[in-house]
């Protein structure tokens, strides 16, 4: 049975085959209100591989373009996809067209921040074992919007892709949270235009640079799992938001 809800977007990123659209469910009040709640919501396209979201689908603004994060949306659900290493996902209809309804602040953030005793951690920075949200002490998570640890660094660099046969760039976010270092990737396409890095990967040093950020204490980031590949799950940055 479907259901139409409103969620407040806290990442639109890129991931193979489209986009990754999430964000949490917000309930209307009165007055043209909203009261944001915990519950985050992943969408998952039901007709494309792995659930991708075509990025047509995310286009619903006035202006024509793709949702931002800080879009409150109306979309309406399907089912659960009763993922046990992706539990916040949920199928929506693909026929029933995305709708904007406002756009929040970053001042909003504070109140709906996530704070779990720790992130996901087994052994590597930057990856954990297929499996390990069904581990995970209730409530299991695979998404956290978090306040900026003390200490974080973005750092940028390109490096040979033996698969592919040429340099890619690579963008990290690197933190110590409860005890435990993670170094995970920024799938925010943001990231070039907000630092104003060349665009052409040549330019790019082989060596990772350190970014200097303004108010890093200020800062909040919206965290993901990938879904499984070659037994691992990946730890990606979706969103950064600057408040």
């Amino acid at each position: 049975m479907s259901e139409t809800k409103y969620i407040l977007v806290l990442a639109n990123s890129e991931r193979a085959g489209g986009r990754c659209v999430a964000g949490k469910v917000a309930t209307p009040l009165e007055g043209n209100d909203f009261d944001i709640g915990q519950q985050w919501v992943r969408l998952n396209n039901p007709t494309t591989k792995e659930g991708a979201v075509p990025y047509m689908d995310t286009v619903c603004r006035p202006d024509h373009t793709a949702v931002r994060p800080l879009d409150l949306i109306q979309v309406t659900l399907l089912d659960p996809c009763n993922n046990p290493d992706h539990p916040e996902d949920w199928s929506y209809d693909p026929a029933q067209k995305w709708k904007w309804v406002a756009t929040a602040t970053t001042k909003d953030l504070a109140g709906i921040v996530d704070n779990p005793p720790r992130l996901w951690h087994v052994a590597e920075s930057d990856t954990v074992p297929a499996g390990y949200i069904r581990t995970m002490q209730p409530p299991p998570a695979s998404l956290y919007l978090i306040k900026a640890p003390q200490g974080w660094a973005f750092r940028y660099f390109k490096e040979w892709n033996q698969f592919k046969g040429y340099d890619k760039k690579r963008r990290r976010l690197q933190f110590s949270f409860a005890g435990n270092y993670h170094d995970m990737s920024v799938t925010d396409p943001e990231f070039d235009r907000r630092f104003k890095l060349p665009g052409a990967t040549s330019q790019w040093a082989s060596m990772p640079e350190t970014l200097t950020v303004p108010n890093p204490a200020g800062w909040y980031f919206c965290l993901s799992l990938t879904p499984e590949l070659n037994g691992k799950q990946y730890k990606i940055c979706a969103t950064f938001f600057e408040a």
